[in-house]
């Protein structure tokens, strides 16, 4: 390591040694489909039920836990389009051009907009542990430790705010 880097924000499985991770939030998954999909407006209990719909995968930014989970039930089998661009994905969803999963907290708007709608509620979804990452022999910064501390302040108000 070159120690040049001063911090990161990721999900992360596998965590290196010489790395620090400090926990922020848990970001959970949903499949989302648009209002003009037909099954927009259903609940499904069986995510096996989703196997022969066409999705919409977001290629290089699916995380890990997410393609273990899409391999396991089968998703993705019937590509009704790719996008590494998140947003893109999620107006594809949108338009009803197939399901696609979402962070859960990145779709919110939309759906209380009724433009997406989650087809799995509750229960069995993929989830991503978020971290700041940081280097602990990267020279100390005055403005990354006011940037961590305050990333660190944000995300515990809202954590605060959801549960109330």
């Amino acid at each position: 390591m070159q120690h040049r880097i001063d911090v990161g924000i990721s999900p992360s499985r596998v965590k290196r040694a010489e790395l620090a991770y400090l926990h922020l939030f848990t970001e959970i998954h949903r499949p989302y489909c648009g209002r003009p999909h037909r099954l927009f407006g259903k609940s499904i209990a069986d995510p096996e039920d989703l196997a022969k719909e066409a999705f919409v995968l977001t290629g290089a930014d699916e995380g890990d836990e997410l393609t273990q989970f899409r391999l396991e039930h089968g998703f993705g089998r019937n590509i009704a389009g790719m996008s590494d661009h998140l947003e893109e994905a999620k107006r594809l969803a949108i338009l009803g051009v197939g399901l696609c999963f979402l962070p859960e907290g990145y779709a919110q708007t939309d759906v209380e907009a009724g433009r997406l709608w989650p087809l799995i509620a509750g229960g069995e979804v993929p989830r991503n542990d978020i971290f700041i990452v940081t280097d602990p022999q990267s020279p100390e910064h005055i403005a990354r430790d006011l940037f961590i501390a305050e990333i660190v302040e944000r995300t515990q108000l809202v954590v605060r705010n959801a549960l109330i």
